[in-house]
C-alpha cells in the first residue's frame, strides 16, 4: 500500500501479486490485493486489463462490499475511453449502460450519486455526436438522415443538448416540407426551454414558416 500510495504502480501491483501467490489462505487480504491490482491497472490507463481484473474480483466475491465499487470502477473504465464527438461512440454508450446498472443496482450509495453525474455527461457526449454527424448529413441535402440524427439527440433527455436537437428537427423538418412538423418542433423548444438560446433563432424560423402558409 505505501508502493501505491507513492503512485509507484508497477512496483505495487508486484507486491500485491506476491500476496496473493504465497498466502492464499489469507482470504480477506487477498480480496483487498486483487481489487488493488485492478486499480494500479486503471490508474495506469490499461483499461481493458482493469476491467477483467475488476470482473473476476466480482466473480471471485459476489458478497464483498466493495463490489458496487468494482462495478463503478469498470463503469469509469469506459468513460476514460470516451472519444471526440467526431468519432464512433461505443466506448459512450457502454460507460452509459455500466452507470445506468450502478444506478439501478447501487440507487442508495456514493455510487449512485457519482453515477448519476457520469450518466448526463455520457448521455452529453452521444447527443453532442448525433448532432455533429446530423449537421454534416444536413450539409449534404441528406434530410431523412440528418432528421433521424436529430431525433436521437433529442431522445437522450438529460444532456443539455434538447433545445439544439428540437431546432435542428424543425429546421430540417422544414427543409423537407414539413411545415406543420416542423411548427410542432419549435412549439416544443419554447414551452419546454424557454430561456434556450436557440429560442430567437425558432422565432426566425417560424416567421419564415408562417410566410409559406404553416399555421
Amino acid at each position: 500500500m505505501k508502493l501505491f500510495n507513492q503512485g509507484r504502480l508497477e512496483k505495487a501491483k508486484e507486491a500485491f501479486s506476491r500476496l496473493v501467490g504465497y498466502f492464499p489462505e489469507e482470504r480477506d487480504l487477498v480480496a483487498k490485493a486483487e481489487l488493488k491490482m485492478a486499480d494500479c491497472a486503471f490508474l495506469r490507463k490499461e483499461y481493458s486489463e482493469a476491467i477483467e481484473r475488476y470482473t473476476e474480483f466480482k466473480k471471485r466475491y459476489p458478497f464483498h462490499p466493495d463490489v458496487p465499487y468494482a462495478d463503478f470502477q469498470i463503469a469509469m473504465c469506459h468513460f476514460k475511453q470516451m472519444r471526440p464527438k467526431d468519432r464512433d461512440q461505443e466506448p459512450t454508450r457502454e460507460a452509459l449502460r455500466a452507470f445506468e446498472e450502478v444506478l439501478q443496482k447501487y440507487p442508495d450509495t456514493i455510487f449512485a450519486e457519482k453515477a448519476h453525474q457520469k450518466i448526463a455527461l455520457c448521455k452529453r457526449r452521444l447527443a453532442e455526436h448525433e448532432i455533429y454527424v446530423g449537421k454534416f448529413y444536413l450539409r449534404k441535402g441528406k434530410y431523412r438522415a440528418a432528421f433521424g440524427r436529430f431525433l436521437s439527440a433529442w431522445q437522450l433527455k438529460g444532456s443539455g443538448k434538447e433545445d439544439e436537437a428540437l431546432y435542428l428537427l424543425a429546421v430540417v423538418s422544414q427543409k423537407m416540407g414539413r411545415y406543420e412538423e416542423a411548427l410542432k418542433y419549435l412549439e416544443t423548444l419554447k414551452e419546454e426551454f424557454p430561456s434556450s438560446r436557440f429560442v430567437r433563432k425558432a422565432e426566425a424560423l417560424r416567421e419564415k414558416l408562417r410566410g409559406k402558409g404553416a399555421s
